[in-house]
């Protein structure tokens, strides 16, 4: 397995309370890992690690691009950061121009998750979906080796996660590695089959999932037998 990044014991506490401890996992280039467990269990600590917007208590982040070049780092975590009075190629604009980017990424961008016809509509009139998938959008203007979604399919409707399921999909294809946090357990067995479970910030399994398994049965084993201090069965 060609590995994209790792962590070594990656830890965070807040005061007194580990939050992630010692947590190491082994990411693929060109993959798709789902990163799961119950509320409090660490995921959104350690996305925002991995981002680089909090820094973690102790351990390492170890990114094994060629030549060990820090990868670009695209993220959505929590609710996308857009102007709502902007359009779609105006909230990307502002991307661009921070970053001294050329003005045709917008388009390429937009046509990746499907906005390319969205014309003068602004933001506010956005389904929940568009607002999602606009996000995504903003988080691919770098040409990122690496996108970091938290929750991405969280409140849309079902043909709203059918179509961010697929356009999250079609990443690997090119190029971009992702690692997808989500409650929606089905929706990450539809992703992808290698996941890292995570509880009470420690990691309790990171692997395939198991052929011919549920990945929600499998993920409530291993955190039950956890909380009973017991085998999975």
């Amino acid at each position: 397995m060609c590995l994209l990044l790792k962590t070594e014991d990656l830890t965070k506490k807040f005061s007194n309370q580990y939050v992630v401890n010692s947590l190491s996992i082994n990411v693929a280039k060109n993959s798709i890992y789902g990163l799961v467990g119950p509320n409090g269990a660490g995921k959104s600590t350690t996305l925002k690690m991995l981002t680089g917007s909090l820094k973690p208590t102790s351990g390492h982040i170890l990114f094994t691009k060629e030549a060990n070049n820090r990868p670009e780092i695209g993220s959505l975590i929590e609710e996308a950061a857009l102007y709502k009075n902007l359009t779609a190629k105006e909230n990307l604009l502002v991307l661009v121009k921070l970053f001294g980017l050329k003005k045709n990424r917008i388009n390429e961008v937009l046509h990746l998750v499907d906005l390319e016809n969205t014309g003068e509509k602004t933001v506010a009139k956005f389904s929940l979906g568009m607002k999602q998938r606009l996000g995504i959008a903003a988080a691919l203007i770098r040409q990122p080796d690496l996108l970091i979604l938290d929750e991405p399919t969280n409140g849309l409707d079902p043909i709203g996660i059918k179509e961010l399921r697929e356009l999250i999909k079609s990443f690997p294809k090119l190029g971009i590695t992702v690692i997808v946090s989500s409650h929606n357990l089905n929706e990450i067995q539809h992703m992808t089959n290698y996941v890292g479970i995570m509880n009470t910030g420690i990691l309790k399994y990171e692997g395939v999932i198991p052929e011919d398994t549920n990945l929600e049965d499998f993920f409530l084993d291993i955190i039950n037998s956890d909380r009973n201090g017991g085998e999975i069965k």
